[in-house]
């Protein structure tokens, strides 16, 4: 059974990046990635893929960092 990677698309690589920081804090896998055009809604942008088993951790980490990704996806399904 695979695990749907989740994404969390972030206003610039210095936010993925300091989200990819706050979530290996928290023992939380992922990685900063260059998004496509379609998930960015505004050309080149980044983020954070994650399993989304982690969603709710991952949301919960950034939040208390005060750290907002503009969306978060599903494979290629806004959720």
């Amino acid at each position: 059974m695979n695990i749907p990677i989740c994404t969390a698309s972030m206003t610039s690589q210095t936010y993925a990046i300091k989200a990819e920081r706050a979530l290996s804090g928290a023992v939380i896998p992922c990685k900063v990635v260059k998004l496509d055009a379609e998930k960015s809604r505004r050309g080149c942008s980044y983020g954070i893929e994650f399993s989304c088993a982690q969603r709710e951790n991952v949301e919960r980490v950034l939040a208390s960092k005060g750290i907002k990704p503009k969306h978060y996806y599903r494979g290629d399904e806004e959720i």
